[in-house]
Formats: C-alpha cells, sequence, structure tokens
C-alpha cells in the first residue's frame, strides 16, 4: 500500500513539471511540441439558447480534453469537420496535443465560432468529440 501512495505522489508530482504555457517565439508552436490532433469537446457558448432554424454560424466553447497546461488552443486546432446529415448536424473539434512534458490539466474553455455550410434548419447538432457524437454538453 505505501509503495502505491509513493508512486502516485510521484506521478503528481510529474504533472507539473515542465509545462508549455506558449508558442515559441513569432506566436507559433514548433512541430516538435505539437503531437497528434484529438477530438476536443464543445457546446453552445450560450447553453441555454438554441440556435434559430436559419443559423449558419455557431460561437461554441471548445474543452480540450488532454492536459495542456492550460495552453491556448490558437495554432493547435485543426479546421472542424463538419456532418451535415439529413436530421443532425455533426461538428467534430479536433486540437494538437502538446508534447516535450507532463502537462497539468486545468479545465480551460476556449471560445470558437463554427460557420455552417449551410443554415441549421431543423437538425440536431450533435458534438462528434464523443463517441457516439451526442448532443453537445458543458464539459
Amino acid at each position: 500500500m505505501k509503495a502505491s501512495m509513493v508512486l502516485t505522489g510521484l506521478l503528481l508530482a510529474g504533472c507539473a513539471a515542465q509545462p508549455v504555457t506558449s508558442p515559441a517565439p513569432g506566436g507559433r508552436w514548433s512541430a516538435d511540441e505539437l503531437g497528434e490532433p484529438v477530438a476536443a469537446r464543445w457546446s453552445l457558448a450560450d447553453p441555454q439558447s438554441s440556435p434559430d432554424p436559419g443559423t449558419s454560424e455557431l460561437a461554441l466553447t471548445i474543452a480540450e480534453v488532454p492536459c495542456s497546461g492550460g495552453s491556448p488552443i490558437e495554432g493547435r486546432t485543426e479546421p472542424p469537420v463538419i456532418e451535415m446529415g439529413v436530421t443532425s448536424v455533426t461538428i467534430t473539434i479536433k486540437v494538437r496535443q502538446l508534447v516535450g512534458g507532463i502537462q497539468t490539466c486545468p479545465l480551460h474553455m476556449w471560445p470558437m465560432t463554427v460557420r455552417l455550410p449551410e443554415p441549421l434548419g431543423s437538425r440536431q447538432l450533435l458534438d462528434g468529440g464523443q463517441v457516439p457524437p451526442a448532443p453537445p454538453q458543458v464539459p
């Protein structure tokens, strides 16, 4: 039992080691600092209101799932993948992970505007960052 407590303490202590908190000089992340893109979770910026059927622009709040030490997602997001179905619109947002050290895990929310290729209509919005895609929720 003591060994597991020591191991847990070491792992938790390592979470704060070498956080990357800003891009390299020039405002861009270097290839060495970025890993593979991973699906993020999102919700509507105003979860209390429903988008109008004529809406073709959505204000979202993005929550990065992997630990990032609170580093901004600007410069690390992939273009959104938007699947316009007959009954639903699935939006998947991917963010490139940070590499080069263990990151702390504060949950930060980031704003993003997504433009749909056509108005939403009566289709349901789904978050492709969930498996299976599901209605967006505040993470």
